[in-house]
């Protein structure tokens, strides 16, 4: 009965978040756009992480923890930390870069090239590791 109040009460809070999702949405674009077609991509977004979160932790159960999943853990940890400032320095170098020379990229593809250069940064980091901790 525990998982069922908790699953309970994850649909609750992801109905309320949606809602004022569903809420800002509508007031950032006030156009003819419906308010259930609003609700319905504001829920999609708003629990997106959430069965994210449940689909891992079934995974984690399911498998269990040993010690070959202690070292991809530990691999990832440290790829985690070693890229984060990797992005964080990248991140400046494209603000400005988008300073100095707007006309020369979008803010969008800026966005677009941090978020590719963080995936690439994490999983060479992570293979790396992976390798040096066999």
């Amino acid at each position: 009965m525990r998982t069922g109040i908790k699953v309970a009460t994850t649909v609750a809070v992801i109905a309320l978040y949606s809602a004022v999702l569903a809420t800002a949405f509508s007031s950032w674009e006030p156009g003819n756009q419906s308010p259930a077609m609003t609700f319905i991509v504001a829920a999609i977004v708003g629990s997106s992480a959430a069965v994210g979160f449940g689909i891992k932790r079934l995974r984690e159960r399911r498998l269990g923890t040993g010690a070959a999943q202690a070292r991809a853990r530990d691999s990832s940890l440290k790829a985690q930390a070693s890229a984060f400032l990797d992005v964080i320095i990248m991140a400046a170098a494209l603000v400005a870069i988008l300073t100095i020379f707007p006309q020369w990229i979008s803010g969008t593809t800026a966005l677009v090239i941090l978020v590719f250069f963080a995936l690439a940064d994490f999983w060479t980091r992570y293979a790396i590791q992976a390798n040096s901790a066999e």
